[in-house]
């Protein structure tokens, strides 16, 4: 004869009670006031809030780990990397759980690919003394204003109060430039939906981390580009979705040609090259050999091992290499196309291109149309500049989360 649930000890209820998800827990508790006990210990709270968010800890925060997981984390999924919706410019965020606040902090590029990314504070986020959640902007430091968290669907908004607080922040100010050129309503780039004249709100979208096959050329990551006119841009290097094939290179931050949340870059990794320093001489014959290709050639180097396939590199002698040192080998070349458009994306089209592979953290791309050359650097430490940022906060972004589909009211305390 099977026990009855409640006759068994506590410790047992509990230890059955850890392998529920966040809702079923909620659930159990809502039976009956024994199961209820059971389900408020906090420990079981503690570990959804790491397995689920990656938050080890609620130091200063005077909150039980269930009202930090129904309150704020899983109301406000916003932890680790985020990109900005804001046409055109993007941006990057990383937004990290810390002691009695949640930081948020934002990337910009230096003037050059070889400098690493700058980050300064963007917001801070704490539970105040009316039990809620408070937004300071920190754009401005000697002048930090009310903001809020707003929920618009699945996705989350941050808003500074301060009126035009993108141009009045002296940070927003430098990376957007002086002019202040106001941004058309028929601006048809990604995010076109967003108004980003009408006050400085972030809209926060999630970083797509995808698993990497073996045979892709570099590490995958945040790339600083070097865009010319535009200065140094970050682009995120990834593989496709759907073809294992195919690299791509994301605007995470972009300008006003070609705005962020655009595929920026497509190497195809199926069509490597091997060329002679004969063969690199000019963009335009280079561009030509390569639409007389066969696959058979394709075919035939893939067959080779990679190790095989490093190669000379000279840079074209008609194509502009905006300042870039680049070394004389190579380990790989590719195939490929890049995203070009006019003003305010006007008129997109493909550009063909090759995609260099100097070292792992290292690409060199050649605008084949625009004879151009620019570096791709990889932000190898990107965490390196955030003090206090807990090793375990991005564990749970490649993870699926143990979210219900439902309201907050799933979280409600109840028994019977």
């Amino acid at each position: 004869m099977a026990m009855e649930l409640l006759k068994l000890p506590t410790e047992v209820l509990e230890h059955i009670s850890s392998f529920l998800d966040a809702r079923s827990l909620t659930k159990l508790g809502q039976t009956c006031k024994a199961l209820n006990n059971v389900s408020n210990v906090d420990r079981l709270w503690q570990s959804l809030c790491y397995d689920d968010y990656g938050v080890a800890h609620n130091t200063d925060w005077e909150l039980t780990f269930k009202k930090i997981y129904t309150k704020i984390l899983y109301p406000y999924p916003i932890l680790g990397f985020k990109r900005l919706a804001l046409r055109p410019y993007g941006g990057l965020l990383h937004i990290m759980w810390i002691e009695s606040e949640i930081k948020v902090r934002r990337f910009y590029p230096r003037r050059t690919v070889d400098l690493e990314l700058m980050v300064e504070p963007a917001f801070s986020i704490y539970w105040n003394e009316d039990d809620e959640l408070e937004v300071t902007c920190e754009h401005d430091p000697e002048d930090p204003a009310i903001a809020t968290i707003l929920k618009d669907g699945s996705r989350c908004i941050i808003q500074c109060g301060m009126s035009n607080c993108d141009l009045n922040h002296p940070r927003s100010k430098r990376y957007l430039g002086q002019n202040n050129r106001k941004i058309p309503d028929s601006f048809s780039g990604a995010f076109s939906s967003f108004k980003f004249n009408e006050g400085y709100s972030c809209p926060l979208l999630p970083i797509d981390f995808r698993p990497t096959p073996s045979h892709f050329p570099v590490t995958p990551g945040f790339y600083r580009g070097d865009y010319g006119g535009h200065g140094v841009e970050i682009i995120q290097v990834m593989i496709n979705e759907s073809n294992p094939y195919l690299l791509e290179g994301l605007k995470i931050t972009g300008d006003a040609n070609v705005p962020a949340g655009h595929v920026s870059i497509m190497a195809y990794l199926d069509k490597p090259l091997r060329l002679t320093e004969e063969e690199q001489q000019n963009t335009q014959e280079m561009a030509k050999a390569d639409e007389k290709r066969s696959e058979e050639e394709y075919k035939n180097l893939l067959s080779d091992k990679s190790e095989n396939w490093r190669q000379a590199f000279v840079l074209p002698t008609d194509c502009v290499d905006r300042g870039a040192k680049t070394p004389s080998t190579c380990l790989a070349r590719y195939i490929g196309h890049g995203r070009i458009a006019g003003h305010f994306f006007s008129s997109p089209s493909l550009c063909p291109i090759h995609m260099v592979v100097f070292d792992k953290d290292t690409i060199g791309i050649i605008w084949l149309g625009l004879s151009c050359f620019m570096m791709m650097q990889r932000e190898t430490d990107i965490l390196g500049g955030v003090d206090n940022c807990e090793d375990n906060v991005e564990k749970g972004r490649n993870k699926k989360y143990r979210k219900a589909d439902s309201d907050d009211s799933d979280y409600d305390d109840e028994e019977d």
